[in-house]
This record gives C-alpha cells, structure tokens and sequence, in this order.
C-alpha cells in the first residue's frame, strides 16, 4: 500500500513524508481542493466498502470503486482521510479497482475514503471522483492530533525571558496526550527543545541572539512508538530588545553664558522599557558646524565637558539613549539645547 501525506504544510523541520512510486501523480491545488466531494467529468465513478462500517481493528476492508467513462479505460487512485483530519494518497493510479485497507494498526475514529478516476494515458488529476465514503474503526490504537500551543508571554520579548508553551490536542477516547517541541534558531537550524512529555514546556532564550525564530508542537498518544500523530502550525517568535522611548537634555551646568576654559557637567534622562538599563552619548556641534561626542556610549548619564582650548561662539548639545544590549546608533535623541563660550 503506498502512502502519503498531501496536507503537511505544518511539518517544516524534517523529511517526514512516506514513499510513493516516482510517477504517481500529484494532484494541484484545485483537484486537492475536490476531496471529499463528489465530482462527475468525463467518467463518473461508485465506491462500495465491504464489510460495512463500523468494524474493529483488524478487519480487512476493500474497497471497490467502478468508473464509466466516455471512451478508454479506466484506472483508479485512492485517498483516505483519518481522523486527524488530513488526507492521505493510498492507493497511486493503475488499472486496479480495488483498495486493500488493513486495518491492524488503524486509530479509533472515523474515516473517509473517496475513489478517484480518470482515463488510461491521461495526466489530468482525475477525471471523477466518487462521493466519499465514511468508514468507522472501533478498538483501535489510540492517537491524539491536531496539536495547537499558546506561548506566554506573548511575542516579542527581549533575551533572557523564559517562555512556557502549553498545548492541547485532540485525542481518541482514552488517550492521553504527550508533545515534543521544536525551536528554529534565525540561522534556520531546528533542535529539539524538548522531548516527549505530556507537560508543556519552558523555553528559556537566556544568552540567545535577537531574532525571529520558529516553534511547533508534535503530538501522539502516551504508548504510542509513532514518530508523531499530529503536528502543530509554525509559529514565529521574536526576541528583541526593545527600544528606549524617550531622552531628557537638562540644562548644563554652570549655566551658560561661560568663559572658554569652565567645566560643564552635562546630564540626562531616559525613558526605557520595564527592566532595562538605558546607555548614554552625549554630542557636541561646534560654531563651525562639525560634531563630536563626549566618550562612547556609558550607562552613566553625565559627563564632563572640558571646555579649555575651545573657541568663543555659540554650541549645540544633544543627548542621545538607548537601551543597553541595543546595537544600533541610538534608539531616541533628545531635542537640542545651546551653549555659549565666551
């Protein structure tokens, strides 16, 4: 029996789809979209299931799909659609009817199965599709799928915030749910934050890069060996530094005007986000228009300007924030403030 997953877009992290013969068909968007629906073109195809649902684990069910088409012959491929909700290609194209379906290892739940048909030598998708068929396995193994996850606090926090992720699944009656959870780094690496466990999971980002990275939830049944059930949508996080929002200039001093040679101290204020320490840079523009700064960026809020050698005329001070592990050239400058040497 030959198998694979068509709906997967949540799997990004590893090569996890089954085999399928190289020249099976893969069906676009818009015949994936027909599943479950019956579709009458250039054949109309029936599918019978035998011995009628629901039965136990174990049982071998066939299923028989008939096709009439307006000229050739027929050839048949089949889908099923478990109870987590994702279809799956069975059965590839070829001249056989029927879908030999053992059931032994098959979860508890409710299936659809649908017959697709289309003429030998054709390479449209299909040509018909027969109404889908519900079929119930009783007794099964269990299986728990769909996984989601909430992560709190919400995205996005600055490094060193630990972030807990809690999920949830569906399951089959009886089980209970264990999760493996993924981290994608912003270099496109994925490891394995933590391995199976039926708790949620605290993901600690102290000492890790700013960025965005990407997380997802597996899911499976406790018992099961299964490389998973069930996976959960990506979900992009952001750590970053957050900003400073506001930088204070006060008024030098001595205030001026002063003679050339006078110690100003020069000070500030900023307003940076909760738990943050906010750095400082402190710039002078000269009477001639150039600048310079007074040191490199320092968390503490002063400095000094020793004034001796400098021109007479009239100065420009600014003051410029940002929040310690910020590598930008400032997250907020303050407004311009005069000082005249005489």
């Amino acid at each position: 029996m030959l198998k694979r997953n068509l709906v997967i877009a949540s799997v990004l992290l590893l090569p996890l789809s089954a085999c399928v013969e190289a020249d099976a068909p893969e069906p676009d968007e818009d015949a994936l979209a027909t599943l479950g629906q019956e579709v009458v073109g250039d054949c109309t195809v029936t599918l019978t299931m035998s011995p009628t649902s629901p039965q136990s684990a174990g049982t071998a069910v066939v299923g028989t799909a008939e096709a009439t088409c307006i000229d050739g012959t027929p050839e048949y491929a089949f889908y099923r659609r478990g109870p987590d909700l994702k279809w799956s290609l069975v059965q590839a194209y070829s001249g056989d009817n029927t879908l030999d379906w053992d059931t032994t290892t098959a979860i508890t739940g409710d299936y659809v199965i649908q017959a697709w048909a289309r003429r030998s030598g054709q390479t449209l998708s299909y040509e018909g599709a027969s109404p889908a068929r519900t079929y119930t396995i009783e007794n099964g193994n269990s299986s728990c799928y769909s996984p989601t996850f909430v992560s709190s606090p919400s995205s996005p926090q600055p490094p060193g915030t630990t972030i807990s992720l809690t999920p949830s699944s569906t399951c089959t009656p009886g089980a209970t749910a264990e999760y493996k959870y993924y981290v994608r780094n912003p270099a496109n690496q994925w490891s394995v934050l933590q391995d199976w466990t039926t708790s949620p999971a605290n993901w600690s980002t102290t000492g890790l890069a700013t960025g965005s990275y990407r997380l997802q939830v597996w899911s499976r049944a406790v018992g099961s060996t299964a490389t998973f059930q069930g996976s959960s949508a990506v979900a992009t996080y952001s750590l970053s530094s957050p900003a400073c929002t506001g930088a204070i200039l006060y008024t030098p001093t001595p205030t001026s005007p002063r003679p050339i040679g006078t110690q100003v101290n020069i000070s500030g204020l900023g307003t940076c986000p909760e738990g943050s320490t906010a750095e400082y840079r402190f710039w002078i523009r000269r009477p001639d228009n150039t600048w310079f700064a007074l040191g490199a960026y320092s968390t503490t809020p002063s400095a000094t300007w020793d004034t001796t050698g400098a021109a007479a005329g009239t100065y420009t001070l600014q003051a410029w924030v940002r929040r310690v592990g910020n590598t930008g050239t400032y997250d907020v400058a303050s407004t311009l403030k005069s000082y005249v040497l005489q």
